[in-house]
């Protein structure tokens, strides 16, 4: 069977290193930025 759309090679890895950049700039900011939630407390302190 012949594919409609085929994707090339060349485009797949151009997506993969710009999935690679975009995880790797939200890993970084999170790192930077270290702001943790915490739950509050059951006995009504906050």
């Amino acid at each position: 069977m012949k594919q409609r759309n085929p994707v090339t090679k060349e485009r797949r890895k151009s997506g993969r290193k710009v999935l690679a950049a975009v995880l790797s700039l939200a890993m970084i900011l999170t790192l930077a930025n270290p702001t943790t939630v915490f739950a509050a407390e059951k006995d009504g302190t906050e």
